[in-house]
């Protein structure tokens, strides 16, 4: 998953909107939730907790990912203790936000990819750090650590609160294929040398027809999180890609050297793109290799292992990714500073986030793990479902410091494209990381020097 963030010119424009905004709403009586240390000042017999149903009020919803039949029973769901919040979906994607503004449609609730850091710097987003220390259902431990500190900047503040955590990757595999080359049970896989040479026992070529295979390291869900994933592996962290704190970019570090090394070299001695495309073209329509027998085993996300699961479960076997190349992805979701219904808009932000109820919703409409450390229907679920057994697993491998990597300019196009080449053959990896490192390092130096 890649953030792409707005340009300046709308930021400037939203930024004196949301200002604006802000000022005018103050005046709304019982619109907005108190300043922080305000809460101080009262008893607790003066401040009764406020039963759900007096929350009467229309909001505006710029959701993530996720279908609108989806959401239509999420939102069904939060309308059973919620009946007089009324949330409107916006048709439009997250990185939007900015022109809505701009136009003068204010969300009052935004998803988005773990931290927004334009949106911060430039105050569109509300800091949360106010609503926590007075709301006494929402507090840091309510969160997994991991998740929920990919949304708070070096100096503390809060800018969003998980809505889903995204554990990678679960492994999945044919259990039948393992049987037939005798294999049984996964050995550990905790070095780059340890899994290419395990992977490498089911890239069967005969005849020059490739006639089995597993997934390409180097196709690890994209560019960024197959460089990402093995550099974890290798014993790199986030920071090891760009340290918020002293805002350095040190992607040629030699732990993301060697996995990547190790990536290509994979690929080129054993990934042919011709005779997987002949393998390709002779399976039929919409049967993945997996599903067609031709590949032992596969990292999935999910979403994607439910559906994989479901249509043949009886041969699949799953098992976690080494704790050290696990990490944590997935999504967020935050208040902006111009919303008009901040009380409510608050209300619906924590049922999603901070509840049980939202968590079991996101769970059963969405396939959607929760970022909330309880997690009671998910612990029920897997007591039966070996689909949600392994994200939990997964998820209680997840180490702090093993996020996506989130750095505040537009960096992800520049990654891809020289990633290619990296791929074909015109550039070596040691280079492309030299050239991104100094890349992005301009694009940060120049962003701060504003």
């Amino acid at each position: 998953m890649v953030n792409r963030h707005p340009l300046r010119i709308l930021l400037l424009i939203l930024l004196s909107i949301v200002t604006i905004t802000g000022c005018s709403s103050n005046s709304n009586s019982g619109s907005e939730s108190p300043p922080a240390g305000e809460g101080e000042q009262q008893n607790e017999e003066e401040a009764p907790v406020k039963d759900k149903e007096s929350f009467v009020a229309d909001i505006k919803l710029l959701r993530t990912w996720g279908s609108d039949e989806q959401f239509k029973l999420l939102l069904e769901d939060f309308n059973k203790e919620y009946p007089n919040i009324k949330v409107e979906v916006l048709p439009q994607p997250y990185n939007e936000l900015p022109a809505l503004i701009a136009a003068g449609t204010i969300p009052d609730v935004v998803g988005m990819v773990g931290t927004m850091p334009e949106w911060v710097e430039n105050g569109v987003l509300e800091d949360l750090s106010s609503y926590i220390e007075v709301d006494p259902d929402v507090n840091p431990d309510t969160f997994h650590e991991v998740a929920y500190t990919r949304s708070v900047t070096p100096d503390g503040k809060v800018w969003a609160l998980p809505w889903q955590v995204d554990p990678n990757f679960a492994i999945m595999y044919n259990t039948t294929i393992l049987d037939e080359f005798g294999i049984t049970e996964i050995p550990d896989l905790n070095s780059l040398s340890a899994f290419g040479d395990f992977l490498r026992k089911f890239w069967v070529v005969r005849d020059g027809k490739q006639e089995m295979a597993t997934f390409s390291p180097h196709e690890t869900y994209g560019a960024v999180n197959s460089v990402q994933t093995w550099a974890y592996l290798n014993g790199a962290t986030t920071k090891t890609f760009y340290d918020p704190e002293t805002r350095k970019v040190n992607f040629n570090d030699p732990l993301i050297v060697e996995a990547l090394e190790w990536i290509v070299q994979f690929k080129r001695d054993n990934v042919d793109d011709e005779r997987r495309g002949q393998v390709q073209a002779s399976l039929p329509e919409g049967t993945s290799w997996f599903q067609a027998g031709k590949s032992a085993m596969n990292l999935q996300t999910a979403g994607e292992l439910r559906l994989n699961y479901e249509m043949n479960p009886d041969e699949i076997g799953i098992i976690s990714m080494p704790q050290k190349a696990v990490w944590i992805g997935g999504w967020s979701f935050a208040l902006t500073a111009g919303g008009k219904n901040k009380e409510a808009a608050w209300e619906f932000l924590k049922w999603m986030c901070a509840t049980n109820e939202g968590a079991e919703s996101n769970l059963k409409h969405l396939t959607a793990i929760s970022g909330k450390k309880e997690n009671p229907y998910l612990d029920e679920q897997a007591k039966t479902d070996p689909v949600y057994a392994a994200f939990k697993e997964v998820l209680g491998n997840a180490q702090q410091g093993h996020l996506w990597t989130a750095i505040p300019v537009e960096w992800a196009p520049e990654f891809d494209t020289k990633y290619a080449e990296v791929m074909n053959g015109t550039l070596e990896p040691k280079a492309f990381l030299d050239h991104m490192t100094k890349y992005i390092q301009a694009l940060v130096d120049e962003r701060y020097s504003r």
